[in-house]
């Protein structure tokens, strides 16, 4: 129950979240952190402690669920939502991973594998001031990637 969620943005957290619980998946693919790194010194106290109650409220709610964690993909510094890249790299991730390795989560680590695409900048995020959402291109690389995960998952 996130009415006890303890965030700056519950309202639209928990409008989220209903939608999600709602749809009742079998299989959760979650990437949560980009925006909290805009301000992270405020976003830092309680990230974790609130990524926590987030996941094990799922879990509580679909213990036969599973889950998916991707690690945020890396966005070009000067971007249109000033979101930069060193805190989602430097704390974002790390916790991300740490998560996903506790709960024994699959991970997809977007973060290296962008990294790894040559030119990632211009396939894989939209252009011109944005910088941080996905091109068509980038939306379907990550679609694949997840699909390639979620296909081989056991129930």
């Amino acid at each position: 129950d996130l009415h006890s969620f303890p965030t700056r943005r519950s309202s639209d957290l928990e409008i989220v979240y209903q939608k999600s619980v709602k749809f009742a998946p079998d299989i959760f693919a979650i990437m949560l952190g980009t925006n909290d790194a805009t301000e992270w010194s405020k976003a830092e106290p309680t990230f974790v402690s609130e990524y926590r109650i987030l996941l094990d409220s799922f879990i509580e709610q679909f213990p036969n669920a599973r889950f998916i964690m991707m690690v945020s993909p890396p966005v070009v510094d000067g971007n249109e939502f000033s979101i930069p890249n060193g805190p989602i790299r430097d704390n974002v991730n790390p916790v991300q991973r740490e998560l996903a390795k506790e709960y024994g989560f699959e991970t997809l680590d977007l973060r290296e594998e962008f990294e790894a695409t040559e030119n990632f900048e211009s396939l894989y995020l939209r252009p011109n001031r944005d910088k941080v959402h996905f091109t068509k291109a980038g939306a379907q690389y990550v679609a694949q990637r997840v699909w390639d995960i979620a296909k081989d998952l056991r129930f």
